[in-house]
């Protein structure tokens, strides 16, 4: 079993595995988002009451990947039978419409097994996660990085 560990040994790389992940979910969702069909807006004289602006389907695939990756540094830690070891395991993750996790599995280990324990295990715990802005059942690729430090 893997505990959690506190302390100032896991050096938290937030920025570049959010891009990570915005980037695999933007890839991933873009077909659906190429085939939604825009409707045309009939053009009026009388201004539109004020409405809130809709966010774009990128913008909410940003906003869900920011939560998605805030809701796993929650759960992310460093274990302490890898003491001394640096590494990025890339997990594949499969979640439904409601954000439970499916399915995870490393697709390029760390070369620690107990780092990769550790990056599944996060997944196992953050589940469910965000909804993902869809609807439905998305898979997305992240790596989550481990730095050393004393």
């Amino acid at each position: 079993m893997v505990t959690r560990q506190t302390g100032g040994n896991l050096k938290m790389r937030g920025s570049s595995e959010l891009a990570a992940l915005a980037t695999a979910a933007l890839l991933v969702m873009s077909t659906a988002a190429a085939s939604a069909q825009q409707i045309p807006q009939p053009r009026s004289a009388v201004p539109a009451p004020s409405t809130p602006p809709i966010a774009s389907p990128s913008q909410e695939l940003a906003a869900w990947a920011t939560a998605v990756a805030i809701q796993l540094s929650r759960f992310k830690f460093y274990p302490p039978q890898a003491r001394g070891v640096s590494g990025v395991a890339t997990v594949r993750v499969t979640i439904d419409r409601q954000g439970n996790v499916l399915s995870s599995r490393i697709v390029k280990s760390s070369t620690s097994a107990a780092l990769d324990a550790a990056a599944l295990e996060m997944f196992r715990r953050a589940s469910p996660l965000p909804a993902p802005p869809a609807g439905a059942n998305i898979t997305f690729t992240v790596p989550i990085t481990y730095a050393w430090r004393r």
